[in-house]
């Protein structure tokens, strides 16, 4: 871990939080003997997202000109995981590349003394939490109580990976998208009961082989 690597991510504005985070995470995995190398699923771990959306994001951070992925090899020629160079900024970290690193405008002292890390990476993983939260919300067919429900998201989110969440949550949706909304639960009541892990039931299936149930009893009884 590298403070100087970390304190120079916190000071670069104007990226969107999920943005904001893979940068955290990359500045965190410098080494500063060794440099910065973890592997798309480890950030995609660490992050709590998708290894589509890691990519993304990564190609955004490099879009922005703050960070240059150098592709990696081993010996037989088979590619391994890239290194990532945290490249020059405005906030006094010129260059991170293999454990050199100089400073310029202002002291090694003043920049650890920033607020701890830890804390602020905790902040922004819960925004981002909060809006994926906010997108789903739109998105159930049900919504009632809405406090209930973002504070039994918050929870999930430390359960399960924020992606895998979604996903699970959208298939449950396309499951309901012909319910009444009578036997809908409450989206709180499926977070905190831990739904995701539930076989997915086609409600269009179950009306289907109710309504054939019904047409062969009224069969038998006019025969």
């Amino acid at each position: 871990m590298s403070h100087i690597a970390t304190n120079w991510a916190w000071q670069i504005k104007g990226l969107r939080p999920s943005t904001k985070i893979v940068l955290l995470h990359l500045a965190d995995r410098h080494n500063p003997d060794n440099g910065c190398f973890p592997s798309i699923n480890l950030l995609a771990r660490d992050c709590e997202m998708s290894v589509r959306t890691v990519h993304s994001k990564i190609e955004e951070l490099e879009t922005k000109k703050l960070i240059t992925k150098v592709p990696r090899h081993r010996p037989n020629g088979s590619q391994t995981s890239n290194e990532y160079i945290l490249n020059i900024s405005n906030n006094g970290v010129q260059k991170l590349q293999g454990g050199t690193a100089k400073i310029a405008g202002e002291s090694m002292q003043k920049m650890q003394t920033l607020n701890p890390v830890s804390n602020n990476l905790v902040n922004e993983q819960i925004i981002f939490w909060e809006q994926m939260f906010e997108e789903m919300w739109l998105l159930y067919p049900k919504r009632i109580g809405k406090g209930a429900a973002k504070q039994a998201w918050l929870k999930a989110c430390k359960k399960i990976n924020v992606g895998e969440l979604k996903s699970c949550l959208r298939c449950y949706i396309d499951t309901i998208s012909n319910a009444d909304k009578k036997f809908i639960p409450h989206l709180a009541t499926w977070l905190n009961q831990e739904r995701w892990n539930d076989d997915l039931e086609s409600h269009e299936n179950i009306d289907n082989n109710f309504r054939s149930m019904v047409n062969d009893i009224a069969r038998v009884r006019n025969d």
